[in-house]
Formats: C-alpha cells, structure tokens, sequence
C-alpha cells in the first residue's frame, strides 16, 4: 500500500474512532484557547498568518486536544528557524498534508492532470522556543459580541436570501433561499451561527455557485455526504469568527457519515476539501460587500 494510502486509512480511522465514541465530533472540538499573535480558534500557520484548510483543520484541532496545546498557532521546523527559534529536543511534529498536480507526460494517453497529495509537518508554537516576542504576546480581548456582528456581516453578506420565520432551519435549493426560525429562538448565539452557516453551505452548492455534484461515487449516501460537508463548513466558519462550533449533529446524520467513511477513505479529506472551498467563497462574497444593513436587523433581533 502507498504511504498515500495509509495516511488515508490512518486519518479516516482515527475520525471514526472519534466519532463512535460519543459526544462531541472530532471538528467540534476547537476549545477555546489563549490567544496569541492574533491567532484563535482557527488553525493558522503562525509564521505566514495564513489559515490552514481542508483536512488539515481537523487534523491540527485533533493534534491540539490531544496535547492540550494552548494555541493554534503552526509552523514547521524551517519556519522556526527562520525566526531565530528552535523546536525543543524530543518534540514530535503533526502531520499536515497538501495537493499537487501532477501534468500528463508528453504521449501519454491519458491528458487528465492528477492530484497527488504530499505530507509535511509542523509544530505547534508550544513546542517552539525562542520565538519572538509578539509569538508569546496576548492581544487585548475580541469581545464576544464583535464576533457575532462580523459573523452576521459575512452571513448578510453572501448574498443567500434568509428568511426568518417558522420553527425549523432549512435550504431550499428550488428557491435558492435559507429558511431560519428568528434569532431569539435558538438557546445560543452559537446555536443560532452553527445551524445559519450549515444552511449557507448547503446553499454554496447551487449551480450559480460553487455547483456541487458528486456524480456516482457516493451514490445512495450523497445526501449524507452533502450534509457532512455543510457540517464542516459551518465548523470552519465558525472558527474563523472564533465562535465554538455546535454540538447539534441528528444521530441519523452521523450514522450516515460513519457509512460513508467506513466505505471510502478518502471521503474525509474530499468532504473537508468541498467544505472549505465553500467557508472561502462565503468569506470572499462577504468581503466584497460594502455594507450589511440585514445585518443590523438580525441583531436587533437578540
């Protein structure tokens, strides 16, 4: 078997594992953490500021509660290094993978470039010493309520339509809108964000968007495959407004996901990736709107 292949096995056992034990899933687990260096709940490689995604969001909140690690702060070795720092003597790196493509060779039949994914390893900034000042640094406090005005900002900002009206939360794809119960209805504004961003990702996956299609291979399980990436994309929108993702996963669901996991090992990896195409395209729809005022009547609503 390729090394591929067994990182496959060994990250999809591991996800199942996690879930077959009950309680929170593996990507509801981003604790809430000591901020540093700007960094939050979401996993970000500390010497470029830039957020990690896919899988590798999983993997680095998977990483981080199994050593307790105070940040989600990364970087590999020759980052460290880099800064002047060190990794400490027996530290053991996490695992992170990436994507290339690999261009067909000159006369090969086949013209169809393919994806080969390769590993490296990083270390959490726990593990690193010598760092530089402003890697130890702890910024003044984001209150609570600037996350949710922003995380109103990038929902209004999408573009989906929302209304907010009966008692259940939906997407209807036949009129491309979001059903959602009023505000005030949810027992949390972490409730409310973790249900609204999973219906926005749904709603990514209209032909005017991202189209989503996952043509045979999940065959009788594509709708639990569809509702395991609208999971991860709204754990990953979650974290970037530093909002704890929801514990609100239906037992059907989750047994649909265990299924298609068991059966592929590399559905993870392909939900993750759909996933966070999807939080990106949000964030980029709402990064270009200039103001929000559905916004300000939603929180008016609290």
């Amino acid at each position: 078997m390729h090394t591929t292949e067994n990182l496959y096995s060994a990250v999809t056992d591991r996800i199942v594992s996690e879930i077959e034990k009950g309680g929170l899933l593996p990507w509801q687990k981003p604790w809430a953490v000591t901020r540093s260096n700007g960094i939050g709940i979401m996993p970000t490689n500390a010497a470029t500021g830039r957020p990690y995604s896919g899988i590798n969001i999983a993997l680095l909140w998977l990483a981080a509660g199994d050593h307790g690690y105070p940040t989600h702060g990364w970087m590999t070795f020759q980052q460290a290094r880099q800064l002047g720092a060190s990794v400490r003597k027996g530290e053991k790196a996490t695992t992170v993978v990436y994507t290339t493509w690999l261009e067909p060779e000159e006369g090969e039949e086949e013209t169809r470039r393919r994806p080969i994914m390769r590993t490296f390893y990083v270390f959490n900034l726990a593990q690193i010493e010598s760092l530089p000042p402003e890697f130890s640094e702890t910024p003044a406090e984001v209150p609570v309520e600037s996350s949710y005005q922003e995380a109103l900002k990038t929902l209004d900002g999408s573009g989906v339509k929302v209304e907010y009206r009966g008692s259940q939360a939906c997407y209807v794809p036949s009129r491309d809108i979001i059903v959602m119960p009023s505000a005030g209805a949810f027992k949390s504004e972490e409730a409310f964000f973790h249900t609204a961003f999973h219906e926005l990702t749904h709603a990514t996956g209209h032909k005017s968007r991202l189209d989503r299609e996952f043509g045979k291979r999940f065959g009788d399980e594509r709708y639990a495959f569809e509702e395991l990436v609208a999971e991860l994309g709204s754990a990953f929108l979650c974290a970037h407004h530093d909002i704890q993702p929801g514990n609100s996963s239906d037992a059907s669901y989750i047994a649909g996901w265990l299924k298609v996991l068991k059966q592929d090992k590399r559905a993870i990896f392909t939900a993750a990736s759909h996933a966070s195409k999807a939080a990106d395209w949000v964030r980029e729809q709402a990064a270009k709107a200039i103001d929000c005022p559905a916004a300000r009547e939603i929180e008016a609503s609290y």
